[in-house]
C-alpha cells in the first residue's frame, strides 16, 4: 500500500511540474534567497504573459514574422497583440525591398503608417530584402529606427554630396504617373539643374540615355505642360502636354 501511494504522489507531482498554471494573486517566497526561483517557464504565449529573464534578454516577444502585400507590411507576433501602445518596439526581417508610402499591420489590428524619424516615408535603400529592421510605435504611427541609407540606393549614381540619380530610366508614362512613380520609390523627379549635372558628369554610366524624351519637374511656361529633356543630347529640352509619354529617371536626395 505504501509503494502504491508513493508512486501516485510522484505521478501527481510530475503532472503539476509540467502543467501551465495561471496565478491571479501575488506569489510570495518564504525560503532562503538562493531558493526563491521559478524554473522551467516557457516562452510567453500571450502578450500579457510572464517574461523570463532569458526571454527579456533575447527579446523574442519583440520579434515578428513579416510579409508584404501591396503597400501593407503584416507583422505576426508569437504572442498576438490586441492593442498598440506608445513605446511598442518591434523587430523583423524585411521580406523584400520596401520604399514609398508603407503601412504596418500588427496581427489583426488596423494598419498604421510607417515613417522614418524625419517623418518621411521610407526611400529606396532604407529597407532592403532580408535587412533586420526596428520600428517604434508612437503618436499613431510606426517610426523606422533602423539606420537610413547613407549613400546612394542600389541602381543610383551619386552626382554630388546632396543627391543621386537613377542609372536606368523606366518605361514611358505621363508626367503625373512619372511623379507618382518616383514618390513611391522615396524619391522625386529631377529638376532641370539636377538632371543636367547628372547627365554631363554621368551620361556614360546611364542606361537608356538619348533614346526617348525623359520627364523632369521644373518651371514650364505653357499651361497644362511639363518639361522633357535629353532626347539626343544633355541640352535637349521641350515642353509637352502632361499626358504625352516620356521615360522616367528619378532623383534621390541624400539625408
Amino acid at each position: 500500500m505504501m509503494r502504491t501511494t508513493t508512486a501516485l504522489l510522484l505521478a501527481v507531482s510530475l503532472t503539476v511540474v509540467q502543467a501551465q498554471v495561471s496565478v491571479d494573486v501575488p506569489l510570495h517566497f518564504t525560503g532562503a534567497d538562493s531558493d526563491r526561483t521559478v524554473e522551467g517557464l516557457g516562452a510567453p504565449a500571450q502578450h500579457d504573459a510572464l517574461i523570463t529573464v532569458e526571454g527579456s534578454v533575447r527579446a523574442e516577444w519583440m520579434w515578428a514574422t513579416a510579409s508584404l502585400a501591396a503597400d501593407t507590411l503584416t507583422l505576426q507576433l508569437a504572442a498576438a497583440s490586441d492593442t498598440l501602445r506608445d513605446g511598442t518596439l518591434l523587430r523583423f526581417a524585411a521580406p523584400s525591398i520596401i520604399a514609398g508610402s508603407t503601412w504596418i499591420r500588427v496581427d489583426t489590428l488596423a494598419p498604421k503608417e510607417l515613417v522614418r524619424t524625419d517623418g518621411m516615408p521610407p526611400a529606396d535603400g532604407d529597407l532592403a530584402s532580408g535587412q533586420v529592421c526596428e520600428v517604434l510605435f508612437a503618436g499613431g504611427r510606426f517610426h523606422l529606427l533602423s539606420a537610413a541609407v547613407r549613400g546612394c540606393p542600389p541602381g543610383y549614381l551619386q552626382v554630388n554630396a546632396n543627391y543621386c540619380i537613377e542609372a536606368a530610366s523606366s518605361a514611358t508614362m505621363g508626367w503625373y504617373q512619372a511623379s507618382d512613380h518616383c514618390e513611391a520609390k522615396g524619391g522625386k523627379l529631377c529638376t532641370w539643374n539636377e538632371y543636367q549635372a547628372g547627365c554631363y558628369f554621368l551620361a556614360g554610366q546611364f542606361t537608356n540615355i538619348f533614346t526617348e524624351w525623359e520627364w523632369i519637374d521644373d518651371t514650364s511656361n505653357h499651361t497644362h505642360g511639363a518639361n522633357q529633356v535629353a532626347r539626343t543630347t544633355c541640352q535637349g529640352h521641350r515642353t509637352r502636354i502632361v499626358t504625352v509619354p516620356g521615360r522616367v529617371r528619378c532623383c534621390h536626395h541624400l539625408r
